[in-house]
């Protein structure tokens, strides 16, 4: 995820110092980058092999581990979900958040002693009587 992020960054021309050997596909020994390794890994392949394997070999580990996936109805093929993103930020790149409410505050007004003690007063009498206790005052 991260890759893809500074990738994308990158050739969206933001100025961000990076070398290529940071990216999925890069091979440390021949010292040449693999686009086509990188873009599988963009394009989710990596996952949906995961999943491919999990449908196959073990359907109940692939219902405990992906149940996000099941309720979505994300199948394993993610290569035409992620196609269709893509072209529709690019299509609108404006990202439309809704505003989030404000959270209201509820702080106590600051009473004086005199009202605490009175509070209390009150308190008490009022679990005295819920209990059925007969305090001569």
């Amino acid at each position: 995820m991260f890759s893809g992020s500074l990738k994308g960054a990158v050739d969206g021309s933001f100025s961000i110092p990076h070398s290529t050997n940071l990216f999925p596909g890069y091979d440390s020994e021949s010292k040449e980058f693999n686009s086509e390794v990188h873009s599988k890994y963009n394009m989710s392949q990596s996952i949906a092999g995961y999943l491919h394997y999990l449908t196959e070999e073990d359907e109940d580990i692939y219902k405990k581990q992906c149940p996000q996936y099941i309720k979505d109805d994300v199948t394993p093929d993610m290569e035409e979900m992620q196609k269709k993103a893509h072209a529709a930020t690019q299509e609108d790149p404006a990202n439309e958040r809704s505003l989030r409410e404000v959270n209201k505050r509820w702080n106590y007004t600051k009473i004086s002693l005199a009202q605490k003690t009175d509070w209390v007063v009150q308190k008490k009498a009022s679990f005295i009587s819920s209990q059925g206790w007969d305090v001569e005052s």
